[in-house]
């Protein structure tokens, strides 16, 4: 199972993560700087680098890249290949 390496790099960029350490099961807990501010810059970075519009009912079960990936794979991004 591959992740989208636009998602990736978006991961790696926000929270200072090496692309090795980004998986599927990845969460908010796992990632010492995942917190509101950081969750609201991954946002922007998301909508810039996929060309998409997040909603708010949206972002707030954005707490996982499993959970990313599925409000993504609903706007028409695959993330996972």
């Amino acid at each position: 199972m591959a992740i989208n390496d636009n998602f990736i790099k978006v991961f790696t960029l926000v929270f200072d993560l090496t692309p090795d350490q980004i998986n599927i099961d990845l969460t908010q807990n796992d990632v010492i700087k995942w917190d509101s501010l950081s969750q609201m810059h991954l946002v922007v970075a998301l909508e810039q680098a996929f060309n998409i519009d997040l909603e708010l009912e949206e972002i707030v079960t954005m707490n996982s890249v499993k959970s990313i990936a599925d409000v993504l794979e609903k706007k028409g991004v695959k993330v996972i290949c």
